[in-house]
């Protein structure tokens, strides 16, 4: 599982890794020339990933700072990064609270400082920026909806409602 590119017009797709572990693509650089992949390729064990870039002229890629991170999503300026350091325990436990809380930091590019976005004991994944804000899903009140972070004023606003907690 490398990754690899194609034309929205179709074609011969493009590979532009090649690495016997899984290189699982995340998303794309906004500026649209880097595609955001992660993998354990330098690992000492399978269970931990790192974030990644390649270029879409296949240059070598490029590790991303951050220790360790499965999910992430670029600002549109691209000086922040938000990520989950470990993959998302709550696929397999509903309602899931022990020690490997899926947690969203959001990383400084420039000087790699980061501040977490509070979890109140709860999952939160899945970050995407748009306008400023990072939409993530987050557990907080025992049934997954959908909620945005405010980096600037650290607020937070839930945007969906669900309550079925079946």
């Amino acid at each position: 599982r490398d990754v690899y590119i194609i034309s929205v017009n179709g074609g011969t797709p493009t590979r532009l890794t090649y690495h016997p572990t899984a290189d699982n693509v995340q998303g794309w650089t906004p500026d649209g020339r880097n595609v955001l992949f992660n993998s354990n390729r330098f690992s000492f064990t399978r269970r931990y990933s790192q974030l990644y870039t390649v270029s879409v002229d296949g240059q070598f890629p490029t590790v991303l700072p951050m220790p360790t991170a499965v999910l992430g999503s670029f600002s549109s300026d691209m000086r922040y990064i938000a990520y989950t350091p470990l993959g998302d325990p709550f696929t397999t436990w509903k309602h899931y609270r022990g020690g490997l809380l899926s947690r969203i930091f959001v990383f400084d590019l420039r000087d790699e400082e980061y501040v977490e976005i509070p979890g109140s004991n709860s999952n939160n994944s899945n970050p995407i920026w748009l306008d400023g804000k990072v939409y993530f899903l987050s557990d907080r009140d025992w049934t997954m909806n959908l909620f945005s972070y405010n980096p600037g004023t650290g607020e937070i606003e839930k945007i969906t409602n669900y309550s079925n907690m079946m």
